[in-house]
């Protein structure tokens, strides 16, 4: 019977996945989604005739972890989002995902490379596209490469600054890792006047009547309407830098 459970339990220690085998200290698995929306041509005419939708799926820490689950990576059509007449989904292909916030995702013969943590771009045909992250904060808020504190790293810059703005906006700063906290909504026109451009992550949302002037460093402009919400994405992904959020107020 002992002979048995020492069997058993050497046979547990054996199938257990390895859950944190080359993990930097402090790093947590956590799951992360990147997309790109790109136009698609008319196959006789050039012509665009819609947008399709994609996105990729997977873990922050990839194949660091020693653990397959968080290995997988894959990549999908959104029809939901897509513009594309007769848009498929299909299955989603799988491949896996080396780790880090400079890993790279592998499926079948395409890479899709991770820059610095804040998106992937993938190169075919002679084309690049960015796949810009949702939750860039899987990344920045751990210290990967241990040469220095992850507490004491700045925010990055997203190059916008608000103005404008009437009693019915309010801002929501990300923590100084990066992530979001519900408990951070403040007026906006309590913003110090010289603040300058707001972090990546900041959330913004307008109540009934509210206005509000984004300004962003290229010299492009976006109003905000009444009862709506955004957040503030990276400069380098340079398809958006705005996120529209579901939902009103």
């Amino acid at each position: 019977m002992l002979k048995n459970l020492f069997l058993l339990f050497l046979l547990l220690i054996n199938i257990s996945p390895v859950l944190a085998g080359d993990l930097p200290k402090g790093v947590k698995p956590e799951q992360g989604k990147a997309w790109n929306l790109a136009p698609v041509p008319d196959s006789f005419t050039g012509e665009i005739i819609g947008d399709t939708y994609t996105e990729l799926s997977f873990w922050n820490v990839g194949q660091l972890s020693g653990d397959p689950v968080y290995s997988k990576a894959a990549v999908s059509n959104n029809c939901a989002k897509s513009t594309t007449p007769g848009c498929g989904e299909g299955a989603p292909l799988e491949g896996t995902f080396s780790g880090g916030p400079d890993g790279v995702i592998t499926i079948e013969s395409y890479e899709y490379k991770l820059k610095e943590g804040k998106y992937f771009e993938f190169i075919t045909g002679g084309k690049t596209f960015k796949y810009t992250i949702e939750n860039p904060e899987i990344f920045s808020k751990y210290n990967w490469d241990g040469s220095a504190n992850a507490e004491e790293r700045k925010l990055e810059d997203s190059g916008v600054t608000i103005e404008n703005v009437s009693r019915n906006v309010e801002v929501n700063l990300p923590n100084p890792d990066g992530t979001y906290d519900e408990k951070n909504w403040k007026l906006a026109v309590d913003l110090d006047d010289d603040a300058g451009s707001l972090p990546v992550g900041t959330h913004i949302r307008t109540w009934a009547f509210g206005r509000a002037v984004l300004s962003f460093d290229d010299g492009t402009i976006f109003k905000m309407a009444a009862k709506s919400e955004i957040v503030l994405l990276s400069p380098a992904a340079k398809q958006s830098k705005i996120k529209l959020l579901p939902g009103a107020y």
